[in-house]
């Protein structure tokens, strides 16, 4: 099942968007903190010919300060880190995403579509002959759709209706056994589907033509 390429960029966007206001605050913090920083630097100097205890009391707020400007701009470096290896990452996985599975030079998808006039057997115009060259005929065109017996026995299962439907149906969902395999085997399969709803008459009635020319003529 493929992935909505939409929901993740939203998250990334996301994603993004959070780093971002995190480093915005961190910036404000920072600035905040410089500021205090000089206000102290402002008063130390003001107050220079004043009492000791306030030029002890400016230095420890000084000191402090310097200290939480340190930290924010640790934090900072951090931030800017994780936000440039999260870029990375998601280049990376855009990179090596794999493209949508098309038919060469066509650009439609690699599953054919079912066939819209499907198999009846003898209740439809579609002869058993036609369809069998129909399903190899689509075989042939989407190589890569029809890796398994399994995968061509599916399709040509989609692409039948009434009775021949109705029969495969059961086998389909298990209500009848299936000892010999007949679902996993292609071959065994259109035998099957040949001998139960296939051209039975129109084979007779040709082998009667051809009979009949090979007496007329002598040998054929």
């Amino acid at each position: 099942m493929i992935q909505d390429p939409n929901a993740n960029r939203k998250e990334i966007h996301l994603h993004l968007n959070q780093l971002i206001n995190d480093a915005n605050h961190l910036n404000q913090q920072n600035a905040s903190l410089q500021a205090e920083v000089e206000t102290q630097a402002q008063i130390l100097n003001s107050s220079a010919n004043g009492p000791l205890l306030t030029l002890t009391a400016s230095l420890r707020s000084i000191v402090q300060g310097n200290q939480e400007a340190i930290h924010i701009h640790q934090e900072n470096q951090r931030l800017q880190e994780a936000y440039q290896a999260s870029i990375a990452n998601i280049l990376n996985q855009l990179l090596n995403r794999p493209a949508p599975t098309t038919s060469t030079n066509t650009g439609r998808q690699s599953t054919p579509v079912p066939f819209t006039d499907k198999f009846k057997g003898s209740e439809g115009d579609l002869t058993f002959m036609v369809f069998k060259a129909q399903l190899q005929a689509q075989i042939n065109k989407f190589p890569h759709a029809f890796t398994t017996d399994v995968d061509k026995i599916t399709y040509a299962f989609q692409c039948m209706a009434g009775a021949p439907a109705r029969y495969f149906a059961m086998l389909f969902n298990g209500q009848l056994q299936d000892p010999q395999g007949l679902m996993r085997n292609y071959t065994l399969f259109l035998k099957t589907t040949d001998h139960m709803y296939g051209d039975q008459h129109s084979r007779e009635e040709c082998e009667h033509k051809l009979n009949r020319l090979r007496q007329a003529n002598g040998t054929f």
